[in-house]
């Protein structure tokens, strides 16, 4: 779901909607009716992951906790993925 998607944030805390753990290759999303569900990730996404990791910093704004953000620096919403 694209309200997963843009809810993950780069690191697991107590105010995320949801995180990868790459070592456990899955993603902890807040799902429908606020069910927390672990879901797999695999190989190639990872890949990808490790990619956008390494440039996500020159983009994101320094207090930014969203994992895939805008040309902004902020959190993308679920509209601008759809666009995209």
């Amino acid at each position: 779901r694209v309200g997963e998607l843009v809810g993950l944030d780069v690191a697991a805390s107590a105010a995320a909607a949801g995180w990868i753990d790459a070592p456990d290759a899955t993603a902890h999303v807040l799902g429908k009716g606020h069910k927390r569900r672990s879901v797999p990730v695999g190989g190639p996404a990872l890949a990808a992951l490790a990619d956008w990791l390494a440039v996500r910093g020159s983009v994101a704004k320094a207090d930014e906790p969203a994992l895939f953000v805008s040309n902004r620096g902020t959190r993308l919403t679920p509209s601008q993925v759809r666009t995209r």
